[in-house]
């Protein structure tokens, strides 16, 4: 009787075993690690990073403007990220059709202001290859070139592709298949103008001759900031968790001397602070998995890195409950092998300027993430603030090819407020 006892408990036990296996199978299907599946949220992008088209949000532009009828019309607040997402189509049909990129003379770019077309410009010269990429999907133009404002412009010779190279001080043009119908479409439907390029009037000889100027001072929203508490109870989501590839259920939970909480799970490392902070390790063969295709060549690799990384991120910031366009700002090589990627946040147009740095820094090395130090702050739009009108912004500049532009930067009072920079040999410096 004992014996048959024992016959039915251990029948009974390897069931019990076998179902427990099973559902640490469907909880953890990576080697015991949490994971989940990625949507496409806010940055986010497809399941295979190179065949997607069309996904300009990984890299947003610190300007855009439309060279219309009456003249250069340049967007504010929300009608950056608005007008960006109506041409976003557009940009991958023009990328997409660029032709042989030929170098032409400095007069030759400043006389393609006065046609109609697309004016944009972004915060550090971007690798042509690398933008192509992000506007496309599509790989095979040159990475010799860089990008730091950008022509797209159609006339009576069909469109045209021009850009400065800021690093290099050259500019290049291209003829462009795509999008001219559309793109003449676009400009025609902006009858008025509210700024000139620098080229175009007396007194701001200082700024490069391609850059925008307003007519008037610009209005730009104002923001009230508040951080998650991830110290409180409840505010840390099994959601959050999975997306930064923690299993709630296997982790040890700590809390340091300062209140912070860190989940502990194998080489793996997560900290949340109360003030929004969030950091990341992981070391051996862990770390975060990105979907990267096989194959890829090294001039191919940091773009396609960077976008895949962007999807995390968008799921990161959607469990924790923080909507925001963050866009790429650097890719830099680690030390020890593979990249160490940057992103900034943009707000009502403008980019912000962290107290600490970028928004968000991750470091991915063989095809893992293995470090991410994150902001995730919400923002609550207020009262809209006029900046220094741009003649007497134009007066403090000290040397020539400089430009001004617009970002937000925190107050101590937990407010963001947009302000004017000025950036002289790549340096930037804000006025008041």
């Amino acid at each position: 009787m004992n014996e048959r006892l024992k016959n039915i408990l251990l029948v009974v036990l390897t069931v019990t075993m076998i179902g427990l296996f099973a559902v640490n199978l469907i909880i953890a299907p990576d080697g015991g690690r949490f994971t989940m599946m990625r949507a496409s949220l806010g940055i986010g992008l497809g399941s295979d990073p190179v065949s997607e088209k069309g996904d300009g949000a990984v890299l947003l532009p610190q300007k855009l403007g439309v060279m219309g009828e009456r003249g250069l019309y340049m967007t504010s607040g929300r009608e950056t990220s608005e007008l960006f997402a109506e041409i976003s189509p557009l940009l991958a049909e023009a990328f997409g059709s660029v032709g042989d990129i030929e170098p032409i003379d400095r007069a030759d770019f400043i006389d393609m202001l006065g046609l109609q077309g697309i004016y944009m410009a972004f915060s550090f010269p971007v690798s042509f290859y690398n933008l192509q990429y992000f506007m496309t999907g599509e790989t095979g133009l040159s990475s010799e070139q860089a990008a730091s404002a950008v022509l797209l412009t159609v006339g009576e010779d069909g469109g045209r592709l021009a850009f400065y190279d800021g690093s290099a001080k050259k500019w290049y043009a291209a003829d462009m298949a795509a999008g001219q119908d559309r793109l003449a479409n676009l400009c025609e439907g902006y009858e008025t103008s509210n700024a000139f390029f620098a080229s175009g009037a007396d007194g701001y000889h200082m700024l490069a001759p391609w850059e925008p100027v307003w007519a008037e001072a610009p209005s730009y929203p104002t923001y009230s900031a508040s951080s998650p508490d991830f110290t409180a109870e409840g505010v840390i989501s099994r959601e959050l968790l999975g997306a930064f590839s923690v299993n709630p259920f296997l982790a040890r939970v700590y809390k340091t001397t300062g209140g912070d909480i860190v989940y502990i799970e194998g080489y793996t490392s997560l900290q949340f602070s109360k003030n929004g902070y969030a950091a990341y390790s992981s070391t051996g063969e862990q770390g975060i998995g990105l979907e990267l295709p096989s194959g890829l060549s090294q001039k191919e690799l940091p773009a396609a890195t960077a976008r895949s990384v962007s999807r995390i991120l968008s799921d990161i910031y959607s469990a924790a409950s923080c909507r925001c366009s963050l866009s790429l700002a650097d890719i830099s090589a680690a030390s020890g092998g593979g990249y160490v990627i940057s992103f900034e946040r943009m707000e009502g147009g403008a980019f912000i300027t962290e107290s600490d740095g970028y928004t968000a820094v991750v470091t991915v090395r063989d095809g893992s993430i293995v470090e991410m130090r994150l902001h995730i702050r919400n923002y609550t739009e207020g009262q809209p603030r006029s900046l220094l009108p741009y003649n007497l912004a134009a007066s403090l500049v000290r040397t020539g090819n400089s430009s001004l532009s617009v970002r937000c930067v925190e107050s101590g009072e937990g407010a963001l407020l947009p302000e004017l920079y000025i950036t002289e040999g790549g340096e930037a410096y804000g006025v008041e």
